[in-house]
């Protein structure tokens, strides 16, 4: 029973941290100053250390963002919600960036990508034809969108598998 309860509870604790994480890491920019601005952030008093008191106070303060009602607890619904936004959140950078992706790849701006343009975009891959010529589902010779994200989901679903 004790073991269970103590999982239970660590899995808790990791979960919240993570959202706690996830909370601060939506409110600060991006780029190589993020852990710089995160640390002045935390150090209230500026003096260039962070005490137990500023630590507790800021994950206090990650709390109370997690704690969408208010009441001074988190509840499943509330964790399974913030677990969406997330999810939610990192789905749409992911697809923003492989827009770009694809993007930079379609020198012609066709919405499509033939395979000199792939080529061009990966000049030292020896796989390259091969991992184009799979990629183009229907075999025109041009990779759509929805063709690349369909590949990215598949190795995605690959390196899954391999983990387990």
């Amino acid at each position: 029973m004790y073991n269970l309860f103590g999982r239970v509870f660590l899995l808790v604790i990791a979960f919240t941290l993570l959202l706690g994480g996830w909370a601060v890491a939506k409110t600060m920019p991006k780029g190589g100053e993020m852990l710089a601005e995160r640390f002045e952030g935390i150090d209230t008093d500026k003096d260039g250390k962070i005490s137990k008191s500023e630590y507790i106070a800021h994950c206090e303060k990650n709390f109370q963002m997690l704690d969408t009602n208010g009441d001074g607890f988190l509840t499943r619904e509330e964790a399974a919600q913030n677990l969406m936004q997330l999810m939610s959140e990192a789905k749409q950078k992911a697809i923003e960036k492989a827009q770009m992706h694809f993007d930079k790849i379609d020198t012609n701006n066709d919405g499509k990508i033939s395979l000199d343009e792939w080529k061009s975009a990966h000049p030292n891959s020896p796989m390259a034809e091969e991992w184009f010529a799979a990629a183009d589902a229907n075999g025109d010779g041009f990779l759509t969108e929805g063709e690349m994200q369909g590949t990215m989901k598949e190795k995605v679903k690959q390196r899954r598998r391999r983990r387990q």
